[in-house]
């Protein structure tokens, strides 16, 4: 499977159709393709002989075995390049939307298409980027199903005995100690289910915001219970010198101190920009961490002025603020677009795990249920009307 690391994170299939991108992707020299942490969208290129697969008996599928993916479209195209059948999917989507309910990414194969197949597939997300992909067919897909989750069931029942055994003996002794174990081990518990889709799959399908922030959110709080633990069973204190002590209390705080940021997402069509767009824009600041404004491009409104006319107003106003107020609020130029939804997805690119608070006009309440995708944009936001 061939890759084209897209680093403006825009490019459309239309684009990438072009000669000048097809001439861009390239073989990776191992299966599994590792970009790391780097905050790129990634495009994958496949062709797939239909007339070597085609079998009445037997169903085909895509199948990607990386279960933290923020977004994957995935195209099928014939010979004449028209899209055949589309998937978009991820973590970002409510599980409800995958095309197999399973805790991999998987996408049935069209075979009545025609000889060949060629697919385009498109990721982007917060988490390491490394993508494997391979055919499957329906049998051996539901024998894997069967191992895979047989498998995730039983470790995970393993530490859930642990924890219930551990409650039980807490509740027997009532040393307190134990309290930090049954929180480690409740975080572990978690962690493993976040990471490997089985808690999205199981727990809460239909809680697409809280996808992201499980793995981190529970890592952290499992440091910060082993470190306490740790100090507290082996009573380190009359062991080790009082600054490795106090070092390790300190590692535990982190998981205490950090904390999740809060993004107030604000869009408007400033045309032209009022007080009470400013008087707005310095309530956000000072309830949240960070403010995102941008001009948008409503297509519901007529604008008199330019996009960048409108930006550049609402720079200025967010000037004339106190600078208390400015030095967390600026206008973000990328996130215009006439969709909420690719403003939304752009944002996540910016600040990967931050809880987002999309703030809108009451006289746009009407047009909510006529905007791109609005079911999935209210999974992913919290929802404020002034």
């Amino acid at each position: 499977m061939e890759a084209l690391e897209d680093k403006t994170k825009s490019l459309e299939l239309n684009q990438i159709l072009l000669p000048t991108y097809q001439k861009k992707f390239y073989l990776p020299k191992e299966a599994s393709v590792n970009f790391g942490f780097a905050p790129y969208s990634y495009w994958y290129r496949v062709n797939i002989y239909i007339g070597n697969i085609k079998n009445k008996e037997k169903k085909w599928y895509l199948q990607m075995h990386n279960t933290n993916t923020d977004s994957i479209s995935v195209y099928f195209l014939n010979t004449n390049n028209d899209v055949v059948k589309k998937y978009d999917t991820g973590d970002n989507f409510l599980y409800t939307q995958r095309p197999v309910d399973y805790h991999k990414f998987i996408f049935p194969i069209p075979q009545n298409t025609g000889d060949t197949l060629q697919v385009y597939v498109r990721t982007a997300g917060q988490y390491i980027k490394v993508h494997i992909f391979d055919l499957i067919e329906n049998k051996q897909l539901y024998k894997d199903m069967q191992y895979s989750l047989g498998f995730l069931i039983f470790l995970l029942s393993i530490i859930f005995a642990l924890l219930v055994y551990n409650t039980l003996l807490y509740i027997s002794i009532l040393e307190s100690v134990y309290l930090y174990y049954i929180g480690y081990l409740g975080c572990i518990l978690i962690y493993l289910m976040a990471t490997t889709g089985i808690g999205y799959q199981m727990l809460y399908p239909n809680i697409a915001f809280i996808v992201n922030s499980m793995p981190i959110l529970s890592a952290i709080a499992s440091l910060f219970f082993a470190n306490i633990f740790s100090i507290k069973f082996l009573k380190i204190k009359k062991i080790l010198p009082t600054w490795v002590v106090k070092y390790m209390y300190f590692v535990a705080s982190i998981g205490i101190l950090i904390e999740i940021m809060q993004i107030a997402l604000f869009g408007t069509s400033a045309d032209p920009p009022t007080i009470a767009h400013q008087e707005i824009i310095i309530w956000l600041a000072t309830q949240y961490d960070d403010v995102a404004v941008w001009a948008s491009d409503n297509p519901f409104n007529t604008h008199g002025a330019s996009l960048e006319q409108r930006s550049q107003m609402l720079e200025l106003l967010i000037a004339e603020t106190e600078p208390s107020i400015a030095q967390n609020t600026k206008v973000y130029r990328e996130l215009s677009d006439r969709r909420t939804f690719q403003s939304l997805t752009t944002a996540r690119t910016i600040w990967h795990d931050a809880d987002f608070i999309l703030t809108i006009g009451a006289d746009l309440i009407t047009q909510l249920p006529k905007w791109y995708r609005i079911s999935e944009v209210l999974t992913q936001v919290k929802l404020l009307i002034v």
